[in-house]
Order: structure tokens, then C-alpha cells, then sequence
């Protein structure tokens, strides 16, 4: 088991780095910064990095939908003097649905990430582990 100077293991600080980012933002960034300030092992970065990435996705996946929402409800408003259309489509609430469907999905990445990280090995996200191969200077693994 690969442990780190704090005697922490490698994938337990993995499994909280992926747990983080599904609680918020401020946690996922704490750790982040964490993980790459410290001599921390190379899949410990990864996995933290991808995290970070994830997190971020979804929160602006889920701004940009709740926006959306609320924005959808406004249009309809404008016509509901001429159309009596205004109580039958705000119940249909597209966005709200979408963002709960979101919110489900990053559930299901996030429990299949953790459980993938107690191995100890960097987790397989299809886009997003190319993208941290690259900047992590590994262009040729896949």
C-alpha cells in the first residue's frame, strides 16, 4: 500500500478527493491544491485533478440548466395575457428535470469513481483522462 508522509494511503486520499468534488466546489479546490502542492504520488494528482474537472463540469452544467429554467418560466409569462398556455407549460418544467437528471449522473460517476479509487489506480473517465494525460505531460497513454 503506497502511503503518503501523512500516513495516509494514496487511494483513501483518492476516494475523498472524488467524494469532494460531489459535496462542492470549495471542498474539491482545497483538496486540488492539496494534492499538487504536496509530495502526494503521481495517481493521487491525477485523481484529484480529474475530480476538480468533474465538479466543475457539473456545476456549470447545473447553473447553465437552472438558468435556463428559470429563464424557460419568464418566456412563457410574456404570453400568457394572449394564451392561456402559461399554466399548462410551467408545469412542465423541462429544465428542472434535466438538472435532477444531471444531479443523478454525477451521483452514478462519482460512486463508480470512488469505488474504482480504492484500488489505488488512476480512475478511467473516457474525455477527461486524456485531458489530465496531457497536462500531466503522458500524451500516449490511453
Amino acid at each position: 500500500m503506497n502511503l503518503t508522509k501523512f500516513g495516509i494511503s494514496a487511494a483513501l486520499i483518492s476516494v475523498v478527493g472524488y467524494f469532494a468534488g460531489y459535496v462542492g466546489i470549495v471542498p474539491m479546490v482545497l483538496l486540488f491544491i492539496f494534492a499538487l502542492y504536496s509530495d502526494a504520488d503521481i495517481v493521487v494528482k491525477k485523481n484529484v485533478t480529474q475530480a476538480t474537472i468533474l465538479s466543475i463540469f457539473f456545476s456549470i452544467v447545473v447553473t447553465v440548466l437552472a438558468a435556463c429554467s428559470s429563464g424557460y418560466i419568464d418566456f412563457i409569462g410574456l404570453f400568457s395575457e394572449a394564451y392561456n398556455v402559461y399554466n399548462v407549460l410551467s408545469k412542465l418544467n423541462f429544465c428542472s428535470w434535466l438538472v435532477t437528471i444531471c444531479n443523478i449522473l454525477e451521483f452514478a460517476v462519482m460512486i463508480y469513481a470512488v469505488i474504482a479509487s480504492f484500488k489505488g489506480n488512476v480512475v478511467k473517465l473516457p474525455v477527461i483522462s486524456k485531458l489530465v494525460n496531457k497536462h500531466f505531460g503522458e500524451e500516449n497513454v490511453q
